[in-house]
């Protein structure tokens, strides 16, 4: 992918932190080996503030310095 020379790459960090472990090493695989600019999207939903709180030290600790944080759709039962 770095040979298209693309302004960043984007890895999602599904709903509830199912995948947060894969997305957090796919972004620092991107920006060590290939030299890519990355943008973790963190997706808030159904997330406690202190798994939040994990995910952006993480981010900051490992270089991770773009974080597109979404809210998400909540449900409620009515």
């Amino acid at each position: 992918m770095s040979v298209l020379d693309p302004l960043f790459v984007s890895f999602t960090w599904g709903a509830g932190g199912s995948t947060a472990e894969r997305t957090t090493e796919m972004c620092t695989t991107a920006q060590g080996l290939f030299g890519l600019e990355t943008c973790m999207h963190l997706t808030c939903t159904n997330v406690v503030d202190e798994i939040l709180e994990e995910a952006l030290n993480e981010a900051k600790n490992l270089g991770i310095q773009n974080i597109l944080a979404l809210r998400g759709k909540q449900f409620f039962n009515i």
